[in-house]
């Protein structure tokens, strides 16, 4: 219901719309008015109520028709009723190989050399951003708790708000500021976003995901993006710590 309502106010604003650049060129001419001599022969008003009773019948078809194929062709916009993927449908998987080649705080790493070590992969962008800024605490906390079990965090970083080519300097200054000491790679082209996120789910709501990537190379547990933290300001945020942390335990464990 949401996505024909959406289509439909789309109608109505195009109908109030004085642009009909998109319609046969003489559909937004002028009405014109009948001169003297058709109104002497009985041509009165209603020529040109006839002629824009034509043209409301024809936009109306116009509009029609734009909405069918837009139905037809699914490029209907995106709403309210189409969720997020929460990335569920990834656990089970095999974690896809990365090859990003620019790293700090570490010499270049590949997942298939991580083999019997649980891996926290976590995309993240600038230190201006809230929600990374308020997450970084909780895998500062993981790779400390955890690194002599074998857990192994990995910033991934992804410049916002789309790919860019960043000098591994100004993302050793983002390093800095969220304190991180565990390897991070640079993912200037967002290629290993895309392998990892963006080309498998649909309709992502952001692009700050996490995996929890078990000892075989198999994805365990994904986190949709945002924030998630012990010291959280909402309920949810508290909650996909604490679920994180006993999956990082289960998974150790294992």
């Amino acid at each position: 219901m949401v996505r024909w309502k959406l289509i439909w106010e789309n109608v109505f604003a195009l109908s109030r719309s004085s642009d009909f650049s998109g319609l046969p060129r003489n559909m937004g001419s002028p009405v014109r008015r009948p001169d003297k001599k058709m109104r002497s022969r009985g041509s009165p008003k209603k020529t040109g109520l006839r002629t824009k009773s034509l043209f409301a019948s024809f936009l109306a078809l116009y509009l029609c028709l734009t909405v069918l194929k837009t139905l037809l062709s699914g490029s209907a916009p995106l709403c309210a009723e189409t969720e997020a993927s929460d990335g569920k449908a990834l656990v089970g998987s095999q974690a896809p190989e990365w090859n990003n080649q620019t790293w700090v705080n570490s010499k270049p790493l590949r997942l298939s050399e991580l083999r019997g070590r649980v891996v926290l992969l976590r995309f993240f962008m600038e230190s201006t951003c809230p929600m990374c800024s308020a997450t970084a605490p909780s895998l500062n906390y993981f790779y400390s708790k955890y690194k002599a079990r074998r857990l192994l965090v990995v910033g991934m970083y992804t410049p916002k708000p789309c790919p860019a080519n960043h000098p591994v300097s100004q993302v050793r200054k983002y390093v800095e500021d969220y304190k991180f000491e565990f390897p991070v790679a640079l993912d200037n082209d967002w290629k290993t976003l895309h392998t990892f996120w963006l080309d498998r789910v649909t309709n992502p709501a952001f692009t700050s995901a996490s995996f929890l990537i078990d000892k075989k190379g198999t994805i365990r547990f994904v986190h949709p993006g945002g924030e998630f933290s012990a010291t959280g300001t909402n309920k949810a945020s508290q909650e996909d710590f604490a679920e994180m942390e006993k999956m990082i335990e289960k998974l150790l464990e294992e």
